[in-house]
């Protein structure tokens, strides 16, 4: 069963890129409006769009969720790379702020930041679906829309600059 309007394509593309290009957003939207029996064919943009951003909401609800559950140490590595994006660098100056982060958190000054436990994080944060390795060394966020996710939700606050470079202003 369709929908009993039409949708603007362009409407839609905006949508999508709104959802970070993940159709499935838009296909849980659709289906929500499939069983709506009462929608009219003049309000169906309107309702679509509507369903595209409660499931966008109930993503990042799900996905902050996920954030605040991880480990100290995994939590530092996350905010490094959301905060550094193509600058992060797992293993050289990103030790350093790990370990600003950790005690910026409030995390006990024996909590460790080395290269193994490192390691460890970034298997767990790519096990969680939350980073992707591209190649050896070079980890990305899994969803482009998490770093903003996460700066509105004061998670990078804590975060240095990278080095060599001054905080924006």
């Amino acid at each position: 069963m369709g929908l009993p309007g039409k949708l603007d394509p362009g409407s839609v593309l905006g949508l999508f890129r709104r959802a970070s290009l993940r159709p499935e957003i838009l296909g849980a939207a659709a289906d929500a409006l499939r069983f709506s029996f009462d929608l009219q064919a003049e309000t169906v943009a309107d309702e679509f769009a509507r369903a595209v951003e409660d499931q966008i909401e109930a993503g990042h609800g799900e996905l902050l969720r996920v954030v605040h559950s991880l480990t100290p140490l995994q939590s530092a590595v996350l905010r490094v790379l959301a905060a550094w994006g193509s600058d992060f660098a797992p293993f050289e100056a990103g030790l350093t702020a790990y370990r600003a982060v950790l005690q910026a958190t409030g995390q006990p000054a024996e909590a460790k930041a080395d290269v193994p436990g490192v390691q460890q994080a970034l298997l767990a944060l790519q096990e969680k679906s939350l980073v992707w390795r591209a190649a050896r060394g070079v980890y990305a966020l899994e969803d482009a829309s998490l770093s903003d996710l996460m700066s509105a939700d004061g998670l990078l606050a804590a975060v240095p600059p990278v080095a060599g470079q001054h905080p924006a202003v």
